[in-house]
């Protein structure tokens, strides 16, 4: 099976807290291809697919500027290599762990320009079918961060921004950004990664950090996150991405279009407003059938509660703080103020308003049309001096234009003889006025 998928900053990333707390190390260019092949997937799927990517929209997604940098091709090439050459480490118990490769493979297709990609089937469990100990976060909070570990700090602190604070051993820590030989010398490491992640961050994406060290004698021995918050990103400069990938299954490579299951546009929609999986899971399973009745007009309750949410957001002097307040309108089904108007409704009376300009302007048009008509009466039934009335003002405009100065009383009177000896005909009169012939002639 084969489709597109599209993928923007507002697309959702989902990934077992097992994996987020893995230990590798990748360049930033390396983390955002990963971040990217992990937006393209639907966590619900029970299978990986082959993705397509078009290579053009990778370069551009990557930050990669094909036009001011030399090698682009070739540098694209190296990140996908370097992935197979840098595997991650899961602890899966204290005497346990497991070595992953990122992907399975990764194919250029000159004849198409795309990239085939192919996680590796050892991630399914920690990519797909998530059930519990999940961490979600949104693609746009990651892709403009500069430092890679910027990226892997973000992962380690967002799931635990509900909690507030997170305190690990100084080499735990190393580990899992895999820096322990890099930065072996702790002001270097405090330097290079804390000092720019708490400060990349907060302009970046959605949470925000303090930290303090906790010292064995003079040596730094763990470190404690705190204050980790939610933000708004002072150098947010709203969507930016929004590229088609298409994929294809492993089963069969048919043009057939993928059909969204029945729900997943409200699982879009309720993750876009930030709601819980797990409260998705129950909203979807409990509500999906249930219709909301609002002044005289019916809507799918989750459609309406989510527009609701849209509209307090933008119009409510007391605006929803999380997802959480549609989660409780949904379960309450409140009660908007009358104010409040769905797209439906105002679809309705943007509609009623046209109709209304329309009818106007058809009987402005007719009022115009019996106005004309009654000049045109009037006109043919003037005397010849009085349609030179009539004309000696276009007469005049004509003459400035080919002489470039106004006519002398002379000229103009031998125009007007002329005229009244020969006046314009009806047609020629018609033409003048309104550029083509209204009216039957003679007049009916």
């Amino acid at each position: 099976m084969s489709g597109v998928y599209r993928l923007r900053e507002d697309t959702q990333i989902i990934k077992s807290n097992q994996i987020i707390e893995a230990r590798y190390k990748l360049s930033l260019l390396e983390q955002k291809l990963i971040l990217i092949m992990a937006a393209l997937i639907n966590p619900r799927d029970e299978d990986f697919k082959f993705y397509k990517v078009s290579f053009n929209d990778l370069v551009k997604a990557l930050g990669i500027d094909k036009e001011q940098k030399r090698g682009w091709h070739k540098k694209v090439r190296e990140v996908i290599n370097n992935l197979n050459s840098k595997p991650l480490l899961i602890q899966k118990g204290n005497n346990r762990w497991v070595t992953f490769s990122w992907i399975a493979s990764a194919e250029y297709l000159p004849d198409e320009a795309t990239i085939e990609f192919e996680f590796s089937q050892k991630l399914r469990p920690y990519l797909l079918q998530l059930k519990k100990a999940f961490t979600t976060y949104k693609l746009k909070n990651v892709i403009r961060l500069k430092s890679s570990y910027s990226i892997r700090i973000y992962e380690l602190l967002k799931q635990y921004e509900k909690i507030g604070s997170r305190r690990i051993t100084l080499d735990e820590l190393k580990k899992k950004l895999g820096v322990e030989v890099k930065y072996k010398n702790y002001s270097d490491f405090k330097r290079f990664v804390l000092k720019v992640a708490q400060t990349e961050l907060p302009k970046k994406s959605d949470i925000a950090f303090d930290y303090k060290e906790i010292k064995n004698g003079k040596k730094v021995k763990e470190i404690e996150f705190y204050n980790i918050r939610h933000n708004i990103p002072t150098e947010y400069e709203g969507d930016q991405y929004q590229f088609n990938f298409r994929f294809e299954s492993e089963a069969a490579k048919s043009s057939e279009k993928v059909e969204e299951e029945p729900n997943q546009g409200y699982e879009k929609k309720l993750q876009k407003r930030g709601i819980s999986q797990e409260q998705i899971n129950e909203l979807v399973e409990n509500y999906s059938e249930i219709i909301k009745t609002w002044q005289d007009n019916t809507y799918p309750i989750i459609d309406f509660y989510c527009e609701y949410f849209d509209w307090a957001m933008e119009f409510e002097s007391k605006k929803p703080k999380s997802g959480a307040w549609l989660y409780k309108a949904i379960k309450g089904e409140w009660e908007p103020p009358l104010r409040f108007k769905t797209k439906q409704q105002l679809q309705t009376e943007q509609e009623k308003s046209k109709a209304k300009k329309d009818v106007i302007a058809a009987q402005e048009k007719e009022r115009e049309k019996r106005r004309q008509l009654e000049d045109y009466e009037y006109w043919l039934n003037s005397s010849p001096e009085n349609k030179w009335n009539s004309y000696s003002f276009h007469f005049r405009t004509q003459f400035r234009k080919k002489h470039n100065r106004a006519p002398k009383k002379q000229e103009e009177e031998k125009a007007k003889k002329a005229y009244i000896k020969k006046p314009e005909s009806p047609e020629q009169y018609q033409k003048r006025l309104y550029g083509k012939i209204k009216f039957h002639i003679p007049l009916d």
